[in-house]
């Protein structure tokens, strides 16, 4: 659903730690619990400040206008913010469209009912972040035993934007081979190299297929 606005925060997300990220979103949905608890205070504040507008339009004469306006403000709006609430935070696409579509109506048609349209903006923000974490590995409980292996990731992925191919150990023939290249190059001694060849086994060195020894 948010796709298109949490792909900047799921990249800042993603280098905090597991620690830092279960905070964080902890926070988030205590806040989010807040919210929810101020919906009713706002939408309360939003009815009780359109009535007067409402009985001085029926007392000028415009009755149908005020009934219609008054049922709007004390129904549907109500209605609609809260049912379009919970489609947000299930992720419905259609549902943050019409919660979008319905805060731009009370502002030009309700001015007096605009403190929903602060509580939305303040809703809309905690939704958009607890929709990034959502996105991240581990979620809800960002183990740290993901972080071994978050780090690996990571080292790996660094080592191919450079060109470089991540290290492996090597075989037992490749470090036989680095220590015959020492011999040779007499930085040690035959007799304190791991050839993989025991003492007594033989009594000259078998150089490798493809070394030129030169004149002997």
């Amino acid at each position: 659903m948010f796709d298109f606005l949490t792909l900047r925060l799921v990249n800042n997300y993603s280098l905090l730690s597991n620690s830092q990220k279960r905070k964080k979103m902890y926070t988030l949905q205590r806040f989010e619990e807040m919210l929810d608890k101020l919906f009713k205070f706002a939408v309360f504040i939003g009815m009780f400040l359109c009535i007067w507008w409402n009985i001085n339009a029926i007392k000028e004469g415009r009755v149908i206008y005020g009934v219609i306006d008054t049922a709007i403000e004390w129904t549907v709006y109500p209605i609609a913010l809260y049912c379009e609430t919970l489609a947000v935070k299930r992720g419905s696409s259609v549902g943050l469209v019409l919660f979008i579509i319905t805060n731009i109506v009370i502002f030009i048609h309700t001015p007096t009912y605009s403190l929903t349209n602060v509580w939305s903006i303040f809703f809309l923000i905690v939704a958009v972040r607890l929709e990034a974490f959502s996105k991240l590995p581990g979620y809800p409980k960002f183990s740290d035993d993901l972080d071994a292996k978050r780090v690996s990731d990571e080292q790996e992925y660094l080592a191919r934007s450079k060109g470089e191919k991540p290290s492996k150990p090597k075989s037992a023939a490749a470090v036989q081979n680095d220590y015959y290249d020492m011999i040779l190059n007499g930085s040690i001694e035959y007799d304190k190299a791991d050839t993989g060849v025991k003492k007594g086994e033989m009594d000259t060195l078998e150089v490798p297929k493809g070394i030129d020894l030169g004149d002997t």
